[in-house]
């Protein structure tokens, strides 16, 4: 599986824990512990709203829906709803 941005935990997926881990930064900005260069998207040394958005703004499994809307984001389903896999890996908005 190809390297994906925003798995920040390397677990070859973005997931809810990485979902999780790029909120952890939102609001904070270079120079504080919790700041993540990697998801201050627009380099502007702060996350915020609009870095997350763009963070998550991939689509692992190629079915066109984009992770923060794919039920399913590891398995090519073409849908943003109902059960295909493990739901609870949704990213929840």
């Amino acid at each position: 599986m190809p390297f994906e941005i925003c798995d920040l935990d390397y677990d070859g997926d973005c997931d809810n824990e990485d979902y999780i881990a790029s909120i952890e930064s939102l609001g904070k900005c270079s120079g504080e512990i919790v700041y993540n260069p990697l998801v201050d998207m627009d380099m502007d040394g702060c996350v915020d709203e609009s870095d997350i958005t763009e963070f998550f703004q991939v689509d692992s499994d190629n079915d066109g829906i984009l992770e923060l809307d794919d039920n399913c984001p590891n398995q090519r389903n073409g849908s943003s709803s109902g059960t295909c896999c493990r739901v609870s890996g949704k990213i929840p908005r």
